[in-house]
């Protein structure tokens, strides 16, 4: 081995170093170009996605707007078959076409006969010279009819377009009955006679129809509607009328002076009812329903309604009064005799001996000398509550009394009620 060949370890790890360098930089580098590869990959795979969702959307779009013109059209052509139903489109159409046919049937017929008149007469061949009339009888009825439609939108008399139109019809119609049943049969004869006079009668019945359209444009709901309304309406005037009647059969002398004042006014100044007011005034001498048995019975009644309702008070209040008086002086004496005890308390409600109704004090004989009367405390609730009321009718100008009291608290004892009353206005000065 030469000189030159001789590489110290250092010189070979350094060469091995850089060979290993090189093969990782290789190798990261092959690494680097397979990722971009595959990234390359899912990029052409998101754009193919992303070009197959749009024409999804595109051809979700066309769709929609497919379905919209359909949908639209299928509208169209719905509200062209309303119209046409509404405005009697195909009506008008089969009345014209069958006008046109019952022409086109019974006027050669006519034809016919005028011109084969020498047949039967003095003369021979063709009647050339009748060959006008059937074209002039034709032309006058429709001219009737067409007449008819012009006086009906004038607003012009129609009756004599219309006999003008049945004169000439009825005699084309007899004319081919009796030419057609001597030709044919009697069957043949009123068919044709028939036409001649239901083209000119259908044509004036689809005008006639066709004006009464265009003067009530209401539909089918709302002519039954109206028609409900015009029943509901009915039905109330009879009531109406049948109240009116029975009213001035039960006060007649009332129904007199309400026509004397309806008459002596101009006509339409008063109304009915007004005028029925003012004359139960001068009758009855009150408002309407009230005279004077009414008053007079109304009276009685409150009276005895009054009546009941102090005595129920009174009641209420002496039951009350017993129980407190029971709850306070007990039933037993000092000495413990039995027999005061078991002497029969007083009925609740009866006043005792020697008392007034409810006025007077109530006394209870317990061993011959009587017991003083426990009064309940004031409730500190109960002076807050009157202090707070008499606040309140001080700023009105009022001043506290037992009933505005009780109904402050909730009720309570006549003597409770009048003592918190009695202290109330001692604390405000008010005597």
């Amino acid at each position: 081995m030469s000189s030159t060949d001789y590489r110290s370890w250092e010189e070979r790890e350094a060469s091995a170093a850089k060979l290993r360098a090189e093969a990782k930089a290789i190798s990261a580098q092959s690494a680097g170009e397979a990722i971009s590869l595959e990234t390359v990959k899912e990029q052409a795979e998101t754009d193919r996605l992303r070009e197959q969702l749009k024409r999804a959307k595109i051809a979700q779009q066309i769709d929609e707007q497919d379905r919209a013109a359909r949908e639209a059209e299928k509208a169209t052509k719905e509200q062209d078959r309303e119209a046409r139903a509404d405005s009697g489109f195909v009506f008008k159409r089969l009345v014209r076409i069958f006008a046109g046919l019952s022409l086109v049937a019974s006027f050669p017929a006519q034809l016919a006969y005028f011109l084969g008149l020498h047949e039967s007469g003095q003369g021979s061949g063709r009647a050339w010279l009748m060959a006008p009339v059937p074209f002039a009888l034709e032309l006058i009825a429709w001219v009737s009819v067409f007449g008819t439609a012009w006086a009906r939108r004038k607003g012009l008399p129609l009756w004599p377009f219309w006999a003008t139109t049945a004169a000439v019809a009825a005699f084309a119609g007899r004319i081919n009955y009796l030419h057609v049943s001597e030709q044919y049969n009697t069957i043949a004869g009123w068919a044709l006679g028939a036409l001649s006079v239901a083209g000119p009668a259908v044509w004036e019945f689809g005008e006639w129809l066709d004006s009464r359209a265009a003067i009530d444009g209401r539909d089918r709901k709302q002519r039954a509607m109206d028609k409900a309304k015009v029943k509901e309406r009915a039905a109330e005037d009879t009531l109406r009328a049948a109240h009116e009647k029975k009213r001035r059969k039960t006060f007649v002398d009332v129904a007199a002076r309400a026509d004397e004042i309806l008459l002596a006014y101009p006509y339409g100044a008063r109304t009915v009812e007004d005028a029925w007011a003012e004359a139960w005034l001068d009758i009855k001498g009150g408002s309407v329903g009230m005279y004077a048995d009414v008053y007079r019975n109304r009276a009685e009644a409150q009276r005895a309604t009054n009546e009941a309702r102090a005595l129920a008070d009174q009641v209420a209040l002496a039951a009350e009064l017993d129980s407190f008086l029971a709850e306070t002086l007990g039933r037993d004496g000092d000495d413990g005799n039995p027999s005061a005890a078991s002497s029969p308390k007083q009925p609740s409600g009866a006043p005792s001996e020697g008392a007034g109704a409810l006025g007077g004090t109530r006394k209870y004989a317990i061993r011959g000398r009587r017991r003083e009367r426990v009064e309940k405390p004031l409730e500190a609730a109960d002076l807050e509550k009157v202090r707070k009321l008499a606040d309140l009718l001080a700023e009105s100008g009022q001043t506290i009394s037992i009933a505005k009291v009780r109904t402050a608290i909730g009720g309570a004892e006549n003597g409770y009620l009048s003592r918190l009353t009695r202290a109330v206005k001692a604390e405000r000065g008010e005597g």
